[in-house]
């Protein structure tokens, strides 16, 4: 796996992004791609849900997906700065505003969220 600016190139693809890759986690046969949102850019589906997950073979396996974290409703949305994951295998995705978000690794939806 090579990153250059928004590509990524693999075995035998390349995946373009349409900004660039901050961050990449390689997790079995997964690669979780976080990319850097610009600031003073409007800000819809793609650049505010900026989490991606493919294949090592170039498979698009989900984009996250802030839905279904219970009472969350009305929380303010914007791009996520921050990709690791944890012992045990678990992913995590911040904010800039200080929230830690517990990514299910299989299908990118929020499992739960808290501030740090």
């Amino acid at each position: 796996m090579l990153v250059n600016e928004n590509e990524l190139k693999l075995r035998d693809q390349t995946i373009y992004f349409d900004y660039p890759i901050e961050n990449t986690i390689s997790f079995q046969d997964r690669i979780f791609i976080l990319l850097k949102i610009p600031t003073r850019v409007p800000l819809s589906h793609n650049e505010l849900n900026n989490v991606h997950c493919y294949t090592i073979s170039g498979d698009k396996l989900w984009q996250i997906c802030p839905q279904g974290l219970k009472g969350r409703e009305e929380m303010k949305s914007v791009p996520y700065v921050g990709l690791n994951l944890e012992k045990n295998n678990n992913l995590f995705a911040t904010d800039f505003m200080g929230r830690k978000f517990h990514v299910d690794v299989n299908d990118g939806k929020i499992i739960d969220m808290q501030i740090v």
